[in-house]
């Protein structure tokens, strides 16, 4: 039996401000080169750097997972913004690579602490809604984007600011959701067997046993190695392919416009369409990754970038609320195992694509990305199909 007991107000604001905390991650992605210049970085080194954000978020999510189930979600969204204060200040003062990585990883972890508590939360609170509202989270965060790389961009090149100094104010912005988290209050789920409490180990094993659950997560994982990637290396590949590399804040502000158009549109796509707008979206997605490296336009390289964003977009909310609504008792750990896969396809996706592009090079680095897209939309097939047949046999019962 569901009880809910939540301040939709601070909870939704609560929600949309985690936008702010977008202009951190683009303040790593403008800088990228000058921070593996920083720290005298080589290709592969920076792949490495890129994925360490990732890392924590394979082994604190499944944690932190179901202890937002047990204690409640509120607490652990609280810890997660101060975890990210605190991560992103260690960044931003690091005298050294070594301890530049340690802040990635406190930040990484609550980023991770993010991800199983707020999107559940949603889900507990409005249950019909919660694909809607992570779209509008998202498309948000995206809005924010659009214009974050240009000014932290040209007030930077004004000022004669760097990376750190940037990194400082966006840290800053984040305490805005941390007040709003304070002031929330969350939904809450109440079980009649309490012995689920007890046994949350047990409980936990009955979650993964979801096989449509874990093809959602395997192709999450390639999703996100695709699409985090991307963002990382998109200065990278029109430095080295175009050689434009002041062109890669210009990609990061229409990668985020496209990213505020389509997520926002995926809050009106209907529960039976859902598995027809991520096919067709990957389809599309690993075709303009292949067909990018071809090209010598810059401008036609740009609506290229726009069509990548469009189409991965829509994907990344549709199977979190997936995941949010399919065991509404344990919502943040089934939550987590979606985070899982999104630390482990981000770190090994930033890793690999700093190889393959010392090894060759950056256009070699995007194919790989499009076929990361193809194994996507395979694994995410199969989901569905399990669920439909989990469904159908629940229904003949």
């Amino acid at each position: 039996m569901r009880k809910l007991k939540t301040s939709p107000l601070f909870l939704k604001l609560t929600s949309y401000s985690l936008g702010l905390t977008f202009v951190r991650n683009h303040v790593t992605n403008v800088f990228v080169l000058q921070i593996a210049q920083t720290f005298g970085l080589n290709t592969v080194e920076l792949g490495g750097m890129l994925s360490a954000r990732f890392v924590a978020q394979i082994f604190v999510p499944l944690v932190m997972g179901r202890v937002a189930d047990l204690i409640g979600k509120k607490k652990v969204l609280a810890l997660a913004f101060i975890l990210e204060i605190l991560g992103t200040l260690m960044m931003a003062v690091s005298p050294t690579i070594g301890w530049y990585i340690a802040g990635v990883l406190v930040q990484g972890s609550g980023n991770g602490c993010v991800s199983v508590s707020l999107t559940p939360a949603l889900a507990d609170a409005y249950p019909d809604k919660a694909t809607k509202l992570l779209s509008l989270q998202q498309a948000f965060g995206s809005t924010i984007g659009i214009i974050s790389p240009l000014i932290i961009n040209a007030v930077t090149k004004a000022t004669g600011g760097t990376w750190r100094e940037a990194l400082l104010v966006a840290d800053v912005l984040i305490i805005v959701p941390l007040i709003f988290t304070c002031f929330a209050e969350f939904a809450t789920v109440q079980i009649k067997d309490t012995s689920v409490k007890r046994t949350s180990l047990k409980e936990m094993l009955r979650v993964l046993n979801n096989g449509a659950l874990i093809f959602a997560a395997i192709s999450i994982t390639f999703y996100c190695a695709m699409d985090n990637t991307y963002v990382s290396y998109v200065s990278m590949f029109f430095r080295d392919a175009l050689s434009a590399e002041d062109i890669g804040a210009v990609a990061l502000s229409v990668h985020s416009a496209c990213y505020a158009i389509s997520r926002f549109l995926t809050g009106f796509v209907k529960p039976q369409w859902e598995k027809k707008v991520s096919v067709i979206c990957l389809i599309i997605n690993a075709a303009a990754f292949i067909l990018i490296t071809t090209l010598t336009s810059i401008p036609v390289a740009l609506a290229f970038c726009a069509v990548i964003s469009l189409s991965a977009g829509p994907v990344f909310t549709l199977l979190m609320g997936y995941a949010a609504k399919s065991d509404p008792e344990n919502s943040a750990t089934a939550t987590s195992i979606m985070v899982v896969g999104n630390g482990i396809g981000g770190a090994g996706g930033a890793f690999l694509a700093g190889v393959v592009a010392d090894i060759w090079n950056v256009e070699w680095a995007f194919i790989m990305l499009g076929v990361f897209s193809v194994v996507s939309v395979i694994t995410y097939i199969i989901s569905r199909k399990i669920d439909e047949k989990r469904k159908a046999a629940k229904l003949a019962a």
